[in-house]
């Protein structure tokens, strides 16, 4: 009998954690990621990685990101990585964060200290959850 007490028992466990599952599988999640162009420093040619200089000193390979809710608390924080530049007058970095739960009606994501850019849950849907941000373009 205690056999069968304990199987009933793991088998009212599961059926608890089953039902508290079932709402975790309806909660949203997205990794939200983006780009960020800037003007290239002077006398770059070919591709190669390069941070900003001048008034773009802070645009360079560990510069903070975060992501924040419409209430303005911060969610994620990803670092940007080394900017590349192909031949054009600008450089290009990345940046991801983690997935998050969609629990906001808005996100803004801030590089450094340049300000916030804020999409709505609809616009990063149609955008495939990028942010393209650019500086000085």
């Amino acid at each position: 009998m205690t056999t069968r007490r304990a199987a009933l028992a793991f088998v009212a466990i599961v059926a608890i954690g089953a039902g508290c599952g079932s709402h975790a599988d309806n909660i949203e999640t997205h990794t939200i990621v983006g780009t960020l162009t800037y003007p290239a420093s002077s006398g770059l040619s070919g591709t190669r990685t390069c941070n900003g200089t001048g008034g773009y000193s802070d645009i360079r390979s560990g510069a903070q990101a975060t992501l924040t809710d419409a209430d303005g608390t911060i969610v994620s924080a990803a670092h940007i990585g080394s900017g590349t530049h192909g031949g054009t007058p600008h450089c290009t970095t990345t940046f991801a964060f983690p997935p998050i739960e969609i629990e906001s009606g808005f996100y803004s994501v801030e590089i450094s200290h340049r300000g916030k850019i804020t999409k709505s849950v609809a616009e990063l849907d149609a955008d495939g959850w990028v942010f393209e941000l650019s500086l000085g373009l």
